[in-house]
């Protein structure tokens, strides 16, 4: 058990502020694994075990066994159980909120991993602990990381280009420019990507949680927007240059619906029917704005356009007498008047 604050180890600890840091914390605030930690009683040290799903004593609060005096989750010291290592006492977390200790890079990575691999872990952990700003910038170095090499490999085909160009027609002027203002386009590119990843989050966050609420789920919108946040995990996969967003951006979206769905499903603990609700929802709204643009379109041009008339024309040898188009018509000046005159 570590502080939030600072990362500071919390086991010993009688009082609810963290001696490094000074931040408040309560021991119910926490995860553990059932039967990893002994909660000892404030005023005499009996031991008790964590034995729920969450892995703390039930009930909350009793009268300890050794010395009578009232227990309270909130007021027991804790440790790792004898024989329990530290790292493993602690449940599942989304390795993202652990940053500031682990560096970004291996909370990315593990973040992505988890998500990929046990997304009921990831759900499980926002249950106990969502932030935000977290989600949010998870989102925003994720959509950098998954966009970023093939913006970074049109620059390099871009700036590669110009390079020979500039070589083989033996002017040089212009080309520090010409490649800077490449490098300063890819940047932009990959920024508006990554905003656009966490729009679209965002957006399926507001359709799953507008879902919820209004087939009379409780889930709060915290944890359904870092329950979306962190199911576009699977958007590593347009990491591949080139290949990526080609090739693996349908797999990508797939993967990232239903991870999405079984993310928000253990973070919120609502019925199975209205997670499905919540998922397809923002697929059907989609169909229907599309469906909705072309009738549009097509109301607004008068239809679509009907095909060109074929001209058609008579070979240069033709007869004048003849019809170009078939056998049988006869020219028009041999016809017989109106008045039936021979």
């Amino acid at each position: 058990m570590r502080c939030r604050g600072c990362g500071y180890s919390l086991w010993n600890v009688p009082g609810r502020t963290c001696p490094e840091c000074g931040r408040g914390f309560r021991p119910s605030e926490f995860r553990f694994k059932p039967n990893a930690v002994e909660f000892c009683c404030a005023g005499c040290g009996q031991q008790y075990y964590g034995t729920d799903q969450d892995g703390l004593p039930q009930p909350r609060a009793f009268a300890c066994v050794r010395c009578g005096g009232a227990c309270e989750l909130d007021s027991m010291v804790l440790r790792a159980a004898p024989g329990v290592d530290d790292a493993d006492v602690a449940a599942d977390e989304v390795p993202w909120a652990d940053r500031a200790r682990i560096g970004w890079w291996k909370a990315y990575r593990g973040t992505v991993g988890m998500a990929l691999s046990r997304p009921v872990a990831v759900g499980k952990a926002l249950a106990d602990r969502s932030e935000s700003g977290a989600a949010m910038r998870f989102v925003l170095v994720n959509g950098a990381i998954s966009f970023g090499p093939t913006a970074l490999g049109v620059l390099a085909v871009v700036v590669g280009v110009m390079v020979f160009d500039r070589s083989s027609s033996g002017y040089g002027g212009g080309m520090v420019w010409s490649s800077a203002t490449a490098a300063g386009w890819a940047v932009v590119w990959i920024a508006l990507l990554s905003l656009g990843l966490g729009l679209g989050a965002a957006v399926l966050a507001g359709i799953a949680w507008c879902t919820i609420r209004v087939t009379g789920g409780r889930a709060g919108w915290s944890r359904v927007w870092c329950a979306c946040a962190y199911g576009t995990a699977p958007y590593v996969l347009l990491a591949v240059p080139f290949l990526g967003p080609y090739c693996l951006g349908w797999a990508a979206g797939i993967w990232t619906l239903v991870a999405t769905g079984i993310v928000l499903a253990a973070a919120t603990r609502e019925a199975s029917w209205r997670i499905v609700a919540a998922m397809v929802a923002p697929v059907v709204l989609v169909g229907v704005l599309v469906a909705a643009a072309v009738s549009i379109v097509v109301m607004t041009t008068g239809g679509l356009p009907s095909p060109a008339p074929v001209p058609v024309t008579a070979p240069a040898d033709a007869d004048p007498g003849t019809d170009p188009v078939g056998a049988g018509a006869v020219d028009a000046s041999a016809a017989p008047d109106a008045g039936g005159a021979p």
